[in-house]
């Protein structure tokens, strides 16, 4: 067999990110890796994760994301309130989507 150890990188935001996928409370690493796999077939520049999410470097969330775990900048914040202040000061463009059905705002 054969085994690697590797540091995880501590990443920053990159300065030419167009695409931000900030993930909040995915606890399942299955779709974790689903996610990481749809944001990299999205050309997603980088993830922002949130506290209660799972590790996104558990194996099931490696096998689940194909390898592009891999290719992917990984940015942690500690609150949903640090991230999305972070895309503003980069001028991005933020929206909000949930699977949960909240009445509409009135």
């Amino acid at each position: 067999g054969v085994i690697g150890v590797f540091e995880i990188p501590s990443t920053v935001l990159p300065r030419h990110a167009r695409l931000v996928l900030v993930i909040d409370g995915v606890r399942d690493p299955g779709n974790m890796g689903t996610l990481i796999r749809s944001a990299a077939a999205a050309e997603c520049d980088a993830i922002i994760l949130l506290p209660n999410s799972c590790d996104v470097f558990g194996p099931k969330a490696i096998r689940s994301g194909m390898g592009t775990t891999f290719k992917t900048h990984f940015i942690h914040s500690h609150s949903f309130e640090s991230a999305v202040n972070q895309l503003k000061v980069t001028n991005h463009t933020t929206t909000a989507h949930t699977a949960h059905i909240a009445p509409p705002h009135q």
